[in-house]
């Protein structure tokens, strides 16, 4: 156990490699599947989906906020579909790209009695896919999916002279 190598690699928990009653076990690297990916027109950096509820939850108001690195200069659109069951949502917005240039933009969507996202005890976890499509004409040129949840989250505050016993 104390002639391991990689413990000077690595920045971990001393009895993870093998102290007391634990089994050596290396927790560094590529644990996931790795994808490449190339990009013909532009790559989608960061795509962040966002949900906020009326106050009957009758309708969920989706923001999807997309940045784009284009490598050349594009004209086209920004597809976003939300999809569940058979229920589908879709918006479209003209984007210009210019090279080398990063693009910022936001679609947004309502969605019709949103099925929501419950923590596990609370409810089921309805989830919806999320897809993002960038395309030219009808020509779909890149796509990214994800699995979102909608459901909204709210910080409360209550002043220190308002709190009861345990700061509760």
């Amino acid at each position: 156990a104390f002639n391991v190598r990689e413990r000077l690699l690595t920045r971990k928990m001393q009895m993870s490699y093998g102290w007391d009653n634990v089994p050596r076990i290396i927790t560094t690297g590529i644990y996931r599947p790795v994808k490449l990916r190339v990009a013909k027109v532009a790559t989608f950096d960061h795509v962040w989906f966002r949900s906020s509820l009326t106050d009957d939850h009758k309708k969920a108001h989706i923001s999807v906020d997309v940045n784009l690195i284009p490598n050349t200069n594009f004209n086209g659109q920004l597809e976003v579909v939300l999809i569940k069951g058979q229920s589908s949502y879709k918006e479209t917005k003209k984007i210009k790209l210019q090279a080398n240039k990063v693009l910022n933009t936001t679609v947004s969507l309502v969605v019709e009695d949103p099925e929501l996202w419950w923590p596990a005890g609370y409810g089921d976890q309805h989830l919806y896919r999320l897809e993002v499509k960038l395309k030219s004409n009808k020509e779909t040129l890149d796509t990214y999916t994800e699995r979102v949840g909608i459901r909204e989250f709210k910080v409360v505050t209550t002043p220190v002279e308002k709190r009861i016993v345990n700061y509760r």
